[in-house]
C-alpha cells in the first residue's frame, strides 16, 4: 500500500509480523527464527510505514514453539489461529475508541532480514525441527 494512502484511512494500516519485533523483520522471518534456533513462536501487530516492518508495535504474543512442527503448521498457528484473534483485539480496540499503547520501534533492527528468500525456496512441508543452517 502506498504511503500516501495510510495518511487517508482512519486508524492507519496494520500488519501481523511473524516475529517479535525489532527481530526478524523482512520476508518470512520464520525461516531465520529456525535458522537462529529461536525456541518460541512470536508475533507482532505494528503500523504500517514506509520502512518494511518498522512502524510502531501495538502488540506481540509469543509462546514455545513445537520442535516437530511442520512450517505449515506453524504459520496456520501464527497467522491463522492465534493471528486472526490477535488482529481482532487490535482492531476491536481501535472500533471502541480506546487507546492502543505503541512502542516506537529503533530504526536499526538486531537481525538480518529475509528480503531475498522466498517460500517457494524451502517449501511448506519442512520440518522446522533442530536442522542445521547448511540444511537450512
Amino acid at each position: 500500500m502506498p504511503v500516501q494512502a495510510l495518511s487517508t484511512i482512519r486508524h492507519g494500516g496494520i500488519n501481523l509480523q511473524p516475529s517479535l519485533l525489532l527481530a526478524y523483520r523482512g520476508s518470512d522471518p520464520l525461516t531465520w527464527q529456525v535458522v537462529d534456533r529461536v525456541d518460541y513462536l512470536s508475533m507482532s501487530v505494528h503500523r504500517l510505514v514506509e520502512r518494511n516492518d518498522a512502524g510502531s508495535i501495538l502488540a506481540q504474543f509469543k509462546e514455545r514453539r513445537p520442535r516437530e512442527a511442520h512450517r505449515q503448521e506453524l504459520v496456520q498457528r501464527i497467522e491463522g489461529d492465534v493471528g486472526c484473534e490477535f488482529l481482532n483485539q487490535i482492531v476491536g480496540s481501535f472500533a471502541g475508541q480506546e487507546d492502543v499503547a505503541e512502542v516506537e520501534q529503533p530504526a536499526s533492527s538486531p537481525t538480518r532480514t529475509a528480503n531475498k528468500l522466498m517460500l517457494k525456496s524451502v517449501g511448506d512441508s519442512w520440518a522446522l525441527n533442530d536442522s542445521d543452517v547448511d540444511q537450512v
